[in-house]
């Protein structure tokens, strides 16, 4: 689910977001036109409160919300109507009440929002994208689509040794569903989204020796991975009873930590984080934690930081001691891990400089 493309859908349908707020338990809900050049917006009471007009709901692209009695969300200027419900929704997680939201609005989790628009108005959406987009910031806007389960069984159930030695035990290979292709000689790693639908299979070479013919990573199938938070099917519960969500580079950086009982974690599938990542990481309403491999420079770390709003609060495992590897994760080695979590964990300001 795009998160942007609802909010537009949703601002086209004033009347699934009065059900939406009715469902929730609103009082006093009142329509008001914004007249010429201005947006039409409700305003309700909170489901707690007395106050008949404490909430206004603008109609506009961002759905932009004002609770004038409540703070929705600790330390964020701008809310939404996401917030609101994720505010009223309190024990569901954020990718639940996404779920729920398009439930409500009569389409599927997965909706494709760009079926039935005319040609010539994409190629204009295409032009815009690109006129106003960094080459860091590309992204596939191939929608995600759910897969059987069911060819999982294609695949032998056998567990690797290979990231037994890296660090990854049998017992985590077998919670994240870990087995192997014959057809192709490779580790089998399932890919989920955040609400624990399988998305695509990602294959990594069998062997640490990967012949020139072949290739280390493959994608047994396909799926934008720019648009999901590996492993959170698993960690999510653990993200939300902590402050923090700790983010790393591949998938077996999730791995490795759940082996070493660290849970609270995500991985972004590589180097390239998405707008898409962005806004779900910053929507978790926890502290970041970015714990990428040794390689990765400090100007890259200031640089996606400014990605995120200045409110969101970002640290960075940046190994000032050397003690990693030059392409070594922070979760190989559970010692170093442990050392970097303790001695170099550097809040990471956002930089109006950069962003001039």
């Amino acid at each position: 689910m795009e998160i942007r493309q609802l909010k537009e859908f949703l601002c086209n349908e004033p009347d699934k977001i009065k059900f939406i707020l009715e469902e929730l338990n609103f009082h006093h809900i009142k329509f008001h036109n914004g007249g010429p050049g201005q947006d039409s917006f409700y305003t309700m009471g909170n489901v707690d409160g007395d106050n008949p007009t404490s909430i206004t709901q603008y109609l506009n692209s961002s759905l932009l919300c004002v609770n004038y009695t409540r703070e929705m969300v600790t330390g964020k200027v701008n809310t939404d109507f996401i917030d609101l419900v994720c505010f009223v929704r309190s024990d569901y997680t954020f990718f639940e009440n996404l779920k729920w939201i398009s439930e409500k609005a009569e389409i599927n989790y997965y909706h494709n929002f760009d079926d039935g628009i005319p040609n010539s108005l994409k190629i204009v959406r295409l032009l815009k994208e690109l006129l106003n987009k960094q080459p860091e910031q590309d992204e596939d806007n191939t929608p995600i689509e759910p897969k059987d389960p069911v060819i999982l069984n294609y695949y032998q159930p056998y567990l690797s040794q290979m990231f037994y030695e890296d660090g990854i035990d049998y017992q985590t290979q077998f919670d994240f569903g870990i087995c192997y292709d014959q057809l192709t000689n490779n580790i089998v790693i399932p890919c989920y989204d955040e609400i624990c639908n399988l998305v695509g299979i990602k294959g990594r070479y069998f062997d640490r020796i990967v012949p020139e013919h072949e290739l280390k990573y493959v994608y047994l199938e396909r799926f934008p991975k720019g648009k999901i938070l590996f492993g959170y099917h698993k960690t999510g519960k653990y993200i939300q009873e902590s402050d923090t969500a700790i983010v790393g580079e591949a998938e077996k950086f999730v791995m490795s930590c759940w082996s070493q009982g660290i849970k609270n974690t995500v991985s972004t599938g590589g180097t390239k984080v998405t707008k898409t990542q962005i806004e779900k990481l910053s929507r978790l309403n926890k502290r970041i934690l970015l714990a990428f491999d040794q390689d990765y420079p400090e100007e890259k770390i200031q640089h996606l930081r400014n990605m995120f709003l200045p409110q969101i609060q970002f640290y960075a495992i940046i190994d000032k001691e050397h003690i990693l590897g030059e392409k070594q994760s922070p979760s190989d080695d559970p010692k170093k891990l442990q050392y970097l979590l303790k001695n170099h964990v550097y809040e990471i300001e956002f930089s109006k400089e950069e962003n001039n």
